[in-house]
């Protein structure tokens, strides 16, 4: 929803449809600007979706690592991927493997790959796929997306 604000302006998101603040505030030449940057650019954003912007607020999916609760954004993101990722890290003493040490490094790594394949096979949009966040990623603390 976009809301004009008289000076050449409008307003993204849900507070398009209040006269208050909280929305993203966007200038029509601004947002023209970006249309004909995409367009010469062979971009795919134009000033219609500029306009009917709306940003889902959503509550994050969290996993807890080490004494700190992460929070990232659903499955239609990379977010759970992280949380996976960290996971599969509880398994290794990284203090004892030593700070930038290869070992350290290739856990990290082999972590990031196993969550990443995990996010390219089972993540996605829930707004468009069957997505149930705890199958592919057991730290998240909510499910994600449609059950």
């Amino acid at each position: 929803m976009a809301a004009s604000h008289g000076r050449g302006e409008f307003l993204l998101g849900p507070a398009a449809g209040t006269a208050a603040g909280g929305g993203l505030l966007l200038s029509r030449p601004i947002a023209r600007e970006i249309d004909a940057w995409s367009r010469a650019n062979k971009g795919l954003i134009r000033f219609q979706d500029l306009a009917t912007h709306t940003s889902r607020i959503e509550e994050p999916v969290q996993a807890d690592y080490r004494g700190y609760t992460i929070y990232k954004c659903g499955c239609w993101t990379q977010g759970p991927y992280l949380l996976q990722a960290l996971r599969l890290l509880e398994g290794f003493d990284l203090a004892r493997l030593g700070f930038q040490e290869p070992a350290t490094i290739h856990a990290i790594v082999e972590a990031m790959k196993l969550a990443l394949a995990d996010r390219d096979v089972h993540y996605g949009d829930p707004l468009f796929v069957e997505v149930r966040c705890r199958n592919c990623c057991p730290t998240a603390t909510r499910k994600c997306g449609v059950s």
